[in-house]
């Protein structure tokens, strides 16, 4: 889903969001209606280049917000066709409209940590390059399409690289309902076993994702900014705090642990002083 969003702050803006129906799409959709901003939205697939492109032709969008894509890992795995189809092509379907429909606006790519290896300490910007699965792969090369289609255009543009969040609205392939799912139907005084439990990520709530990425277009940042916590926690750790209980928590033997946790220096840094425009979201 697309959606437009008709600020109110001077001459600033006309706002697009792709991946509306999402869980970040959503929240973002309601931080700007709560602010008491004018929203249309528009349903369309990302693919479908033709009716993008009659959408975005003599839309004035100062901003746009680029959400849509197929995430959940096991569904990338099962259906890689598709997800190049939405993730990659679809990325650039969205940057050639906006080529050819004579806008200049500030433009966000919502990537993914997924695009670094594991590594030990925090991750920057600046870490190597190497997608721990397909899904990661395909958000690179949306970075890709991105990058090269800003640089051919002189648009402004910005690369979110979104560490894990979680939301009670996230579908069933996604850690914090999976486990929401588990605690009601199984017997939780019998050993509880968690995947890759000592693995350790980034975790945050996603509206503080969402926030974060509204701060990024305030300033009208460009270039590559992880957005996370910049704390690591282990499965583990979230499972029993998230549980109604207690758990007995058993793991995969011989798993290698890996670690996926940001290094926010740059982002602190561009917004150092600065309010997150809605802690209340």
């Amino acid at each position: 889903m697309l959606c437009v969003l008709q600020l109110r702050m001077g001459d600033y803006m006309v706002v697009g969001i792709t991946g509306g129906t999402g869980v970040l799409g959503k929240l973002a959709y309601s931080f700007l209606k709560m602010e008491g901003y004018e929203v249309s939205c528009f349903g369309g697939d990302i693919r479908n280049y033709k009716k993008l492109s009659d959408w975005l032709s003599g839309q004035p969008f100062s901003a746009i917000l680029h959400f849509a894509a197929l995430v959940p890992v096991a569904v990338v795995e099962i259906e890689p066709i598709r997800a190049l189809e939405t993730n990659v092509v679809g990325t650039f379907n969205l940057v050639k409209a906006i080529k050819e429909s004579f806008i200049n606006p500030w433009v966000f790519y919502a990537s993914s940590s997924h695009v670094y290896k594991s590594s030990s300490a925090p991750i920057a910007e600046s870490f190597p390059i190497e997608p721990i699965n397909f899904y990661g792969l395909t958000k690179f090369m949306g970075e890709n399409v991105v990058q090269t289609t800003c640089f051919e255009t002189k648009t402004r543009c910005c690369i979110g690289r979104i560490f894990s969040f979680w939301h009670e609205t996230q579908s069933g392939e996604f850690l914090y309902p999976a486990m929401i799912e588990r605690f009601k139907r199984e017997n939780l005084e019998n050993p509880f076993f968690v995947k890759g439990a000592n693995n350790v990520r980034d975790l945050s709530k996603a509206k503080d994702i969402v926030n974060k990425i509204i701060m990024l277009m305030t300033k009208e940042a460009e270039g590559i900014y992880n957005i996370g916590s910049g704390t690591g926690i282990t499965i583990r750790e979230f499972v029993q705090h998230i549980g109604p209980k207690n758990l007995k928590i058993i793991t995969d033997h011989g798993h290698n642990h890996d670690y996926l946790v940001a290094n926010t220096s740059k982002f602190d840094e561009l917004v150092k002083g600065s309010k997150l425009p809605n802690e209340a979201l």
